[in-house]
């Protein structure tokens, strides 16, 4: 799927989820330089709500930035096929075409390193196709559809579990010349899904934690977050406002 953006071209109104979308991405983009003029971004869709909302809010970052931008979508099949006619419909709504390449992956764990977590070792694999992908397409970079809530479990079950203060990088460059870039770290679940709601995008169900530690990383933030209902945006602040002189870092701060 391929698109460039038409240079100054406006959008209509916004409903008040795309507003809020559009906002918190824009955020990201900023603080990170995610999107720059030029990019030619490759967007991996996987038929849930979070990779809808990632391709539909960079679509409306691209018909309002002032400079040239290429989007590709591209669906890799899985062990669970989901529903990809509702991915196709839902590109149709966005007037992009939906791309599949490459064929199913088994998901069963063959490459997996020593002591390396399932759902990480899928993580990391499925990434790796994807870059390939875009190392063919001319790519620069690999738009990924991480949200808030992945990246404080990530950070939750480093602490508990890992011995280390650490998350999920927001851009991520690569010795083969891509970078990855997760736009959505500041949008939480609860929103991808209403935006997914709101335009008839009938995304396959979220997975749940499929090991134990995730889990009690899950319970444990919403346990936190009944006393705390701003708990996700305050984390993030957190992740945001590090005070290295009141941690133990073994070397300094780049």
């Amino acid at each position: 799927m391929k698109t460039s953006a038409p240079v100054g071209k406006r959008a209509g109104a916004l409903s008040d989820i795309e507003h809020l979308l559009l906002v918190r991405t824009g955020h990201a983009i900023g603080d990170w330089r995610l999107v720059e003029p030029g990019d030619r971004i490759l967007v991996g869709l996987s038929g849930g709500a979070a990779s809808f909302a990632l391709l539909h809010v960079l679509q409306l970052h691209r018909r309002r930035c002032r400079h040239s931008l290429e989007l590709l979508g591209l669906h890799l099949p899985g062990p669970d096929p989901g529903n990809r006619q509702a991915l196709a419909d839902g590109c149709a709504r966005l007037g992009l075409p939906l791309e599949i390449a490459g064929r199913a992956s088994s998901g069963d764990g063959r490459g997996r390193r020593a002591g390396e977590r399932p759902a990480t070792n899928r993580c990391r694999l499925l990434t790796g196709r994807l870059r390939r992908q875009a190392l063919r397409r001319g790519c620069n970079k690999l738009a990924l559809g991480q949200l808030l809530d992945d990246f404080l479990l990530q950070l939750l079950d480093n602490l508990l579990f890992a011995g280390r203060l650490a998350s999920i990088p927001v851009r991520q460059p690569g010795d083969d010349g891509i970078t990855v870039i997760r736009p959505l770290v500041g949008v939480e679940r609860r929103h991808v899904e209403e935006l997914a709601g709101e335009q008839g995008f009938a995304a396959h169900p979220h997975a749940e934690p499929d090991d134990e530690r995730s889990r009690q990383a899950r319970w444990l933030l919403q346990q936190m977050g009944r006393a705390n209902p701003r708990l996700a945006r305050t984390m993030l602040a957190a992740m945001r406002h590090v005070r290295y002189s009141h941690l133990f870092p073994q070397s300094s701060p780049s």
